[in-house]
Formats: C-alpha cells, sequence, structure tokens
C-alpha cells in the first residue's frame, strides 16, 4: 500500500535520505528501489559529505544516479574530494568531451571548467 501510495502521489518532489550514508551496495539499494516507485525527475537523493568513499564509490552513486536532477548534501561545506564529482553533475558533464555516461566521472578526462552551470528551468 505505501508503494502504491508513493507511485501515485502528486507531490512535485521527494527526498529520500536512505542514501546518506552506509556501504555503496546499501546506496545502490536504497536508490534502486526508489527509483522504482517514484520517477527519477521527482526524486531528490540525499549524500552525506563523508570522508571514507572511495573514487570507485563516489563513481558509482553518481553514475546511479544519471537522470536525477536533485541533490541534497549533508554537512556543508563538501569536501574537496566531492566538488568534481558534483559539478560534473550539475553540469552533465558539459565540456568533458565524454563517451558515455560513466565517463562523464572518470576524473582522468579534464573538464574545461569554465562551463557554466545552466539552471533547470
Amino acid at each position: 500500500k505505501v508503494t502504491s501510495l508513493i507511485s501515485n502521489s502528486k507531490i512535485d518532489r521527494w527526498l529520500e535520505m536512505d542514501t546518506y550514508y552506509f556501504t555503496t551496495g546499501r546506496f545502490l539499494g536504497a536508490l534502486d528501489w526508489y527509483s522504482q516507485h517514484i520517477p527519477r525527475e521527482k526524486l531528490g537523493v540525499g549524500l552525506m559529505n563523508r570522508d571514507d568513499l572511495t573514487s570507485d564509490g563516489l563513481t558509482a552513486r553518481f553514475y546511479a544516479m544519471d537522470g536525477i536532477n536533485w541533490i541534497n548534501m549533508f554537512i556543508l561545506p563538501a569536501r574537496d574530494v566531492w566538488l568534481e564529482y558534483l559539478r560534473r553533475w550539475k553540469t552533465q558533464c558539459a565540456g568533458c568531451g565524454m563517451q558515455s555516461t560513466l565517463g562523464c566521472y572518470d576524473l582522468a578526462v579534464s573538464c574545461d571548467s569554465r562551463v557554466d552551470i545552466v539552471e533547470e528551468k
């Protein structure tokens, strides 16, 4: 019944917080569950500004959030390790010359940091 209520809700944005912490596997599992019941354009993802995530963990998280246009960061300011991932997510990797979505978050590929962030309309 809960999933039916969530799926059919007229709420503009759901901000889920089950992804603030835990392992990459638990993050992906929570995101999968919400993605099955909430359209990605209505889904907001909570991220905790943690210092224990590897670059692989960050890459996996941002790759999995493709199509999600809302992130809430818990504990600001964001640590430096998060900034490039957040910029690439926000700009949808504009200026990165990427060949694929996963390539977007390959930090070995340099991006033109002069690309402006375009606000959602």
